[in-house]
């Protein structure tokens, strides 16, 4: 059940692991467990197994600095 709810709540929008806790506590919480500790590892198996894709964000290292400002 949470796998599937997981799938389903990727399809919809692009979740980091902590707002995914969030909606799947909202919306299956009061019949399965939802833990970090079940998460993370949910994640990297679907990931594995090409069900999902991971994103990252640009460092901001990565970005050009502001005028007048500098990235120290």
């Amino acid at each position: 059940m949470l796998e599937i709810a997981t799938l389903g709540l990727l399809q919809k929008e692009s979740l980091h692991g902590y707002r995914l806790k969030q909606q799947l506590e909202l919306f299956i919480g009061s019949c399965v467990s939802v833990n970090y500790g079940t998460i993370y590892p949910l994640l990297r198996r679907l990931e594995e197994r090409g069900a999902i894709a991971v994103l990252t964000e640009a460092s901001t290292d990565d970005l050009p600095a502001s005028p007048g400002r500098s990235r120290n």
